[in-house]
């Protein structure tokens, strides 16, 4: 038996780097990208549990995307342009010897609005996601996110500023991140949708 790894995909960090986070699987305008990988492993091996052992040489995948309304992907590459908003799934598969091998991880195109915002050091800024998510800052010293909700929860979030003073001075581009779903809720694993808020005039 083997396994199939598919990146990116919720907290995966070790196959790719992609829109400057190990942690999003999104693409935050229409007609953005973003680089899928795959690796697979053997399944058998007692080296690396609780995978096995990384198959040598690695296939040669057949990259596919559910709804190419929302998301295309280059068949050859893994490369993925945003088509419209919403969520699909991305699959990569291949064939070794007579075994079939497929692996999906979700992926969602503008889901956040907006996809970025510029505002100074002190001011706020509200972001609105396409469904109830959970929300946080890449960058909790420059910026923190508020939803009005003691979980954390919200359709909308608002980045407030000017909450700590030891962030170095200057300007700084935070990542907004929104999770979206969860496995088994409502068809959606873990849809980390993300945005940017440049943040200017820190003292």
């Amino acid at each position: 038996m083997s396994f199939v790894l598919v990146a990116p995909a919720p907290f995966v960090s070790t196959l790719s780097a992609f829109n400057g986070s190990p942690y999003a699987n999104s693409i935050a305008t229409v007609g953005g990208t973003l680089q899928f990988s795959a690796f697979a492993w053997d399944g058998l091996g007692i080296l690396n549990p609780p995978f096995g052992d990384p198959l040598q040489p690695q296939p040669t995948w057949t990259w596919s995307s559910s709804n190419t309304g929302i998301a295309t992907i280059n068949s050859s590459t893994g490369l993925v342009t945003g088509a419209g908003s919403g969520v699909c799934q991305i699959t990569a598969s291949s064939t070794v010897g007579l075994q079939i091998l497929a692996g999906s991880a979700m992926l969602g195109v503008g889901l956040i609005s907006p996809a970025s915002a510029t505002i100074n050091y002190g001011q706020t800024q509200l972001f609105t996601a396409s469904s109830t998510a959970q929300w946080f800052s890449g960058i909790p010293a420059v910026a923190q996110m508020s939803t009005g909700n003691t979980n954390g929860l919200g359709s909308s979030a608002t980045a407030v500023t000017g909450l700590t003073p030891n962030f170095p001075s200057g300007s700084a581009v935070v990542p907004v991140y929104a999770v979206i779903g969860g496995y088994g809720f409502n068809g959606l694993e873990g849809v980390i949708a993300q945005a940017s808020l440049t943040v200017n005039n820190i003292p």
